[in-house]
């Protein structure tokens, strides 16, 4: 027998992507993760919706080039950030 967890599936079985998405950040623990302005700090970084309605993320210098752009389509704003920010961490073991 396992141990519930507290999550009401019907409920979120009922979500929408966009139910889901806004349940996300409006949560507050989150925030800390949803924050990307330390990575804007170090370059000029944005997170936009594709024609697909996917997230991806770009990369560009000071000059407004482009220094590096998602490949891969994020169904999740979250997920988007998160592959940013392992590019950094991931940059940051190399260095």
């Amino acid at each position: 027998m396992f141990e519930s967890d507290g999550t009401d599936w019907a409920r979120l079985d009922a979500m929408t992507e966009d139910d889901i998405e806004r349940a996300i950040e409006d949560d507050p623990d989150w925030a800390a993760f949803n924050d990307v302005s330390e990575i804007q700090k170090r370059a000029g970084f944005s997170l936009f919706r594709g024609p697909d309605d996917q997230w991806r993320w770009l990369l560009s210098d000071k000059s407004g080039a482009v220094i590096g752009q998602s490949t891969v389509a994020y169904r999740y704003k979250g997920d988007a950030i998160a592959a940013v920010k392992d590019l950094f961490e991931n940059i940051a073991k190399a260095a």
